[in-house]
């Protein structure tokens, strides 16, 4: 029997925080399982765990419930992590980013006392709410840093100069390049897709330019590009990037490993702001463009923005270190921070259900996903791990379908384990080093 089992999807968003939460649990002497929401482990873990606590990244309804209560036995005790609290205005309108259904019988992590309000509100009892704070903002605790590779061996990896000042920019701009086919499928869900595609080509129009007149004029400074993961790297950014050789357009590495070591950072429509907030750094919203309130991220709409080259370069030259007080004051808002972090918390939480908990019944949950024969899971998860994981039987499918496909699949398997246990031996070592709060059942 496994206590529990913890479901991510986006790793870039997600591992590290997870990796956090399945340690501390660990620590107290649980059996803890950490599944990716796609590829074999998710088939595996169906097939072969039987948890006593579920914990996944969102739960919007009877289809989710159905597709992770998927297990032999059926799950009682389901926590929601909810790694989406951070809306459009817009969206704060549709009841469907709230949970429906048997998605309500289940508990939901609540990062500060808006997402609180909002899901009461919603109709969610009081008692199904917890009130832990956000575990990935944990890693920007001093006690984490250690994570983070220093700044002078990010220099060194990149070829960066480690003593002049590196101002950052954080880029959104996922939509610039997209087809009008893709826009439309957005547009089912976000329907005001082509507006923001539109809006996002004119602004990052504008802000090379003004990239390019800073780094030129400032060629003391190292001003890196950090695109958004979903951005495409066209003709424009590249041909910037040859001209001027203090501008770097860099992708890999963790946006929050950027912010740790920069400067000054710039941002335009992220949500990595809070990360800046607790890191204690200065940032600046740059918004040449008009964004509409209805459209704009819910804790941007109450910054103030900076809409010319003159403010943009005023910045970027200051002396001005640590978050502004009106920033701070925003991110309070949506986040609860003391002196106990989330992630203690949220497995006292955890431990409380787990225990204490008689759990709900969801077996009356109609979703769209059905309950496969065990022999047809079966089937499923040992056909995905031949093909990920058997370079032969990778190449004859390759060979025979002639597609990259399953190469693909492959190599984002290897990657996703082997950046999860990377992850978890960085934050063993951590803790282990601080000797953190430690506690067994």
């Amino acid at each position: 029997m496994t206590e529990f089992v913890i479901f991510y999807e986006h790793r870039t968003r997600e591992l590290e925080s997870v990796c956090l939460l399945k340690e501390e649990l660990c620590r107290r002497g649980y059996r803890v399982r950490v599944a990716n929401t796609l590829f074999w482990r998710a088939f595996s873990t169906f097939l072969f765990y039987r948890p006593e606590v579920l914990v996944v990244p969102w739960l919007y309804g009877d289809r989710e419930v159905a597709f992770f209560n998927n297990f032999r036995v059926p799950v009682h005790k389901i926590v929601n992590l909810q790694c989406e609290q951070i809306y459009t205005p817009y969206d704060r309108e549709d009841p469907k980013i709230y949970p429906q259904g048997a998605a309500k019988k289940a508990f939901h992590v609540c990062w500060g006392e808006k997402e609180k309000k909002y899901l009461a509100e919603a109709g969610i009892p009081e008692n199904k709410l917890l009130l832990t704070g956000s575990v990935s903002m944990d890693m920007d605790r001093p006690m984490f840093h250690s994570f983070f590779l220093p700044r002078h061996e990010l220099a060194q990896k990149y070829g960066l100069e480690e003593t002049r000042p590196w101002n950052l920019f954080i880029s959104s701009f996922s939509y610039v390049g997209l087809s009008d086919e893709r826009l439309e499928e957005i547009k089912q869900v976000f329907p005001f897709a082509f507006e923001l595609a539109d809006i996002s080509r004119e602004t990052r129009d504008i802000l090379l330019a003004w990239f390019e007149e800073y780094a030129v004029s400032h060629p003391e400074t190292v001003f890196i590009y950090r695109p958004h993961p979903g951005e495409r790297k066209d003709r424009k950014l590249a041909a910037l990037e040859r001209r001027v050789r203090n501008f770097r357009v860099i992708a890999e590495e963790s946006v929050r490993q950027w912010i740790f070591c920069c400067d000054k950072i710039n941002n335009w429509y992220s949500t990595s702001i809070n990360d800046v907030c607790f890191l204690g750094k200065n940032s600046s919203t740059l918004r040449p463009v008009f964004i509409p309130t209805f459209m704009d991220n819910e804790e941007l709409t109450q910054e103030k923005f900076i809409t010319t080259y003159e403010e943009f370069e005023r910045f970027n030259e200051s002396e001005n270190k640590g978050p502004s007080e009106e920033l701070i004051k925003i991110v309070r808002q949506y986040y609860r921070y003391d002196e106990t972090p989330a992630y203690i918390k949220l497995a006292d939480s955890l431990e409380e259900i787990l225990h204490g908990c008689c759990g709900e019944d969801f077996s009356k949950c109609r979703g769209s996903h059905r309950r496969d024969p065990l022999w047809k899971r079966a089937r499923m998860a040992l056909f995905v791990w031949l093909f990920a994981y058997v370079p032969g039987i990778t190449g004859a499918i390759r060979s025979r379908r002639r597609t990259p496909y399953v190469e693909r699949i492959r190599r984002e398997c290897f990657q996703i384990r082997e950046e999860y246990k990377e992850t978890s031996r960085k934050i063993q070592r951590i803790m282990n080093r601080k000797n953190l709060r430690r506690r067994c059942r």
